[in-house]
């Protein structure tokens, strides 16, 4: 039996005697308890398999499936509207032999319910000593969203968005940067990963701001012959995780399905939209330049081919730099030509979600076209 550690403990002393007086009973957006919910029981659920988070003082036995978590009610209050409610309508029914009461969690398996107690009780967990499983970021999204728990649905937001950041200028240099161990360093196939996170497991779709465009993003910075071996890989380990955890998800292929397609197709769009910024800069010219500016540079790019290159990047400023100092701009178009770089990359980068087919709807709506799509 593992001990407890002391930061939790310190939580139970300072927490358990106010919170236990009150619990408010308020209305969840995720609808009413249920007898699936809560459930009293009057046989002794000691012997019976226990769960990774286990706490002798707790007064509250979590259950999930048949695996049982043993946790305090102050604390499963504190974190949620709907938990308090759980916990509030299972204290109305007949306690168990040893004075808990007994609360079903319908919504995820064993492994998902876990990583939930953990964030719980420790709101303040970042992932910077190793990085976070598949399964414990989902759980945090999902099973998060679902029993409002507000905070470990922040965390994991705020904690995917710090890898793929919301700045163009931030994400730039970092796209080989991973966030789930699953990954293994590889950055395409933590992408997709990624775009499986933020896939909504119910019918209510989560909007996690341009998150999934930026991930797609990333991955398409691949070459095609690179690209279709990471997402197998991607799938592998999904699958890996059903044997391993029950995780089951995307059975039927339609995501992995939905992400290849797009982001082949939106690979295309991101060159062709890249070519577009390069001309648009080729033919930027300040209405005080005296020397044809744009002829040379537009010399300079058909001879060196800058324009039929396959790259789906959105060009940086040394790109920029590089064609400044060749191509020997005067200074007022130097001023003037920065200032259309900068502004083409920031609305090139604000149009990812159009460039991936992913309105205000969300990804929820753009599978849910690709399902009808491949059904017609």
């Amino acid at each position: 039996m593992p001990p407890e550690q002391p930061s939790i403990r310190l939580v139970e002393q300072v927490d358990m005697a106010s919170q236990e007086q009150s619990f408010v009973t308020s209305t969840s957006s995720h609808g009413s308890m249920t007898d699936e919910d809560v459930e009293s029981s009057q046989e002794d659920l000691v012997p019976n398999p226990r769960g990774a988070v286990w706490y002798e003082g707790g007064n509250v036995i979590v259950v999930s499936d048949e695996e049982k978590f043993r946790v305090h009610a102050s604390i499963l209050s504190r974190a949620s509207p709907t938990l308090r409610n759980m916990v509030s309508s299972a204290r109305k029914t007949k306690q168990g032999r040893e004075g808990y009461s007994v609360i079903k969690f319908k919504r995820g398996n064993p492994a998902e319910v876990e990583h939930l107690l953990r964030a719980i009780y420790r709101p303040s967990y970042d992932f910077m000593s190793s990085l976070p499983g598949f399964i414990s970021i989902y759980a945090r999204l999902h099973l998060g969203r679902w029993y409002d728990v507000s905070g470990a649905q922040q965390q994991a937001i705020n904690y995917l968005t710090s890898i793929y950041p919301a700045d163009l200028y931030d994400l730039e240099g970092r796209e080989k940067d991973c966030c789930l161990a699953e990954s293994n360093g590889d950055s395409l196939v933590d992408a997709v990963l990624v775009a499986w996170l933020l896939f909504p497991e119910s019918q209510q779709d989560v909007d996690l701001g341009d998150l999934l465009p930026r991930a797609l993003y990333v991955f398409c910075q691949a070459d095609s012959d690179t690209m279709l071996p990471a997402l197998t890989k991607a799938k592998s380990i999904e699958r890996g995780l059903a044997l391993e955890s029950g995780f089951n998800y995307d059975q039927e292929n339609i995501l992995y399905e939905w992400i290849r397609d797009q982001c082949f197709t939106s690979r295309t769009r991101l060159v062709k939209e890249r070519h577009r910024m390069m001309s648009s800069v080729v033919s930027a010219q300040s209405p005080q330049c005296v020397v044809e500016c744009p002829d040379r540079r537009a010399r300079h790019i058909i001879k060196t081919g800058v324009l039929l290159d396959d790259c789906p990047a959105i060009p940086d400023l040394d790109w920029f730099q590089d064609l400044d100092k060749k191509c020997g701009l005067c200074a007022h178009c130097q001023m003037d030509v920065l200032k259309l770089v900068e502004q083409e990359r920031l609305e090139l980068w604000g149009r990812l979600p159009e460039i991936f087919d992913l309105d205000s709807r969300g990804m929820k709506y753009a599978v849910s076209c690709f399902i009808i799509k491949v059904l017609c």
